[in-house]
């Protein structure tokens, strides 16, 4: 037999035999295309949390056409709101933000001159106790307060609550799965991917109120109701059930 028969015979056998391996490979893809299956599932749970915090944001604003009486005028009336808010334990607080704002005279021959300077401080208090809220809004106002914001409820252990929530949407989702993988009589199932959302909607109250506006009986009677907080968690699962 000579060489070139021996040669063309293996280079045959070879190409039978990467015929036969690639034809086994696909079969066996088949095969395995045909027992497993994969579906998309999806669950959202909502609880309601009765707030046990609160965050607010109390500030000054005095107007002056003298910058130095303007800013005085505002160190003096935070310095009282402070020691007023220094006397609750169940609280914090702290600045946030100190601006100055010039106003400029309209005139027709378009020069600017400054009319008056508005100076704002801002502070941040933190609320531990939430039957306090209206005491502490009543003694800011009559101690200086003239702009109110934001007045914004939350909970203390915001994660453990949303791991709560989440549960739930877990167990729920782990229920859906069974029910199906029963109905199409599959023998199991396994966890190919997992997403997670949630929504946090914590309840916030506008308030921008000056004081001059105010009557003396309403800087007396301000009454913040805390309302609830919603966490919704959806949760998408991508699941491969097995025969």
């Amino acid at each position: 037999m000579s060489n070139k028969l021996v040669y063309s015979m293996l280079v045959l056998l070879i190409v039978v035999v990467g015929f036969l391996f690639i034809t086994n490979q696909s079969i066996f893809m088949n095969k395995e295309a045909k027992i497993e299956s994969t579906i998309n599932i999806s669950s959202q749970k909502e609880m309601e949390f009765e707030p046990d915090s609160a965050n607010i944001s109390l500030g000054v604003e005095t107007r002056s056409e003298d910058l130095a009486d303007a800013k005085n005028k505002n160190n003096q009336k935070m310095n009282n709101i402070k020691q007023s808010l220094a006397e609750y334990q169940e609280i914090e607080f702290s600045n946030v933000s100190f601006n100055v704002y010039p106003v400029y005279e309209n005139n027709e021959k378009k020069q600017k001159s400054i009319k008056y300077y508005r100076v704002r401080n801002m502070l941040e208090v933190k609320i531990y106790d939430l039957s306090l809220i209206s005491k502490i809004l009543d003694d800011s106002l009559n101690s200086g307060v003239n702009t109110i914001y934001n007045l914004e409820f939350s909970l203390k252990e915001e994660d453990k609550a949303r791991e709560q929530v989440m549960t739930k949407a877990l167990s729920s989702l782990e229920n859906k799965v069974e029910h199906i993988k029963d109905n199409l009589d599959k023998k199991d199932y396994k966890l190919r991917n997992l997403k997670v959302h949630d929504n946090l909607n914590r309840n916030t109250v506008y308030l921008q109120n000056m004081k001059n506006n105010l009557t003396e009986k309403s800087l007396n009677s301000t009454n913040i109701k805390p309302s609830k907080i919603k966490i919704s968690v959806t949760i998408q699962g991508e699941y491969v059930l097995i025969n």
